[in-house]
């Protein structure tokens, strides 16, 4: 029998993709929040402060440059270092609970018996059509769509903005 919208196979998958998608977003804002504190030590702040404001040429026009390059040299390897592991991190950090997410939602679809659901709105190459109506999607599509919701303002903590150098 196929679940319909008052049978008790659509409560369920009802709950479960509100329990999903909270699950999905909890983990997300969690994201943000421990790639700001990773950004807010001293270690990655003095890098950061260094990418911002000294600005050094790739290849030196004049003895200006050349100069500027000999006095920031050592400031600047160091800061690209902390830098790369400062992404490093951050990435290692999105990998992480990108996995954790998928494997809860597994687990908690698999503990409830339901792999798809029912949804109202069809999902482009991810939902097929019913029969009698509605599409159906399997519930890791939309905790992946849940998940990724809440990252935009995730990458605006991430993301540096370039700021000109100081004369």
């Amino acid at each position: 029998m196929k679940p319909t919208r008052f049978s008790s196979g659509w409560l369920e998958s009802s709950m479960l993709t509100s329990i999903v998608v909270f699950i999905s977003i909890l983990f997300s804002l969690s994201i943000g929040i421990i790639i700001g504190r990773v950004r807010s030590l001293e270690y990655f702040k003095e890098a950061i402060e260094v990418y911002k404001s000294v600005q050094i040429p790739d290849t030196p026009r004049s003895k200006g440059d050349v100069r500027r390059i000999r006095k920031y040299r050592l400031m600047v390897k160091t800061a690209k270092r902390r830098m790369l592991l400062l992404f490093l991190t951050q990435f290692s950090v999105f990998i992480g609970m990108y996995v954790s997410m998928l494997l809860t939602v597994i687990t908690i679809a698999s503990w409830m018996g339901v792999e798809w659901v029912e949804i109202p709105v069809a999902i482009p190459l991810l939902s097929v059509p019913l029969e009698e109506g509605g599409f159906t999607t399997h519930i890791t599509f939309i905790s992946i769509l849940a998940f990724a919701l809440p990252l935009y303002f995730v990458n605006k903590k991430v993301k540096l903005s370039q700021e000109p150098s100081p004369p």
